[in-house]
């Protein structure tokens, strides 16, 4: 496993990236409206969680130490149970046993722990 992933599992922190338990506030909004979830970091919703199983994930372009950390934060505030890494200038996803590279609208089931290439596949 990553020593970076390693570390944001074990310690809520990697390579000074910040606190992790909790989302950050600087330009991060947080709203729910019909059962979706929203944390939007600057104008990008970074993470989105529909009918509390499904998570969408998006950097809106801007693959940031800071858009990353929203991700993770969101998944340890709210109990979603996946983490977003960087290993080299790639990004991956896991939950679990699944371990997937990173693309913007990537989505987990967190009910069965699984990485999907799109909503569509999911439901």
């Amino acid at each position: 496993m990553d020593t970076c992933k390693q570390s944001i599992l074990k310690k809520g922190v990697c390579n000074n990236m910040g606190q992790v338990n909790t989302i950050g506030t600087h330009k991060t909004t947080i709203a729910t409206d019909n059962n979706v979830l929203m944390v939007t970091y600057h104008n990008t919703i970074v993470v989105k969680v529909t009918n509390n199983r499904y998570v969408t994930l998006n950097t809106g372009g801007w693959y940031t130490n800071t858009t990353k950390t929203r991700m993770n934060q969101a998944s340890n505030q709210y109990g979603l149970r996946f983490s977003v890494y960087q290993v080299d200038f790639a990004w991956y996803v896991s939950i679990g046993d699944d371990m997937q590279p990173y693309y913007d609208g990537i989505v987990i089931d967190i009910k069965e722990g699984t990485i999907s290439r799109k909503l569509e596949d999911v439901n």
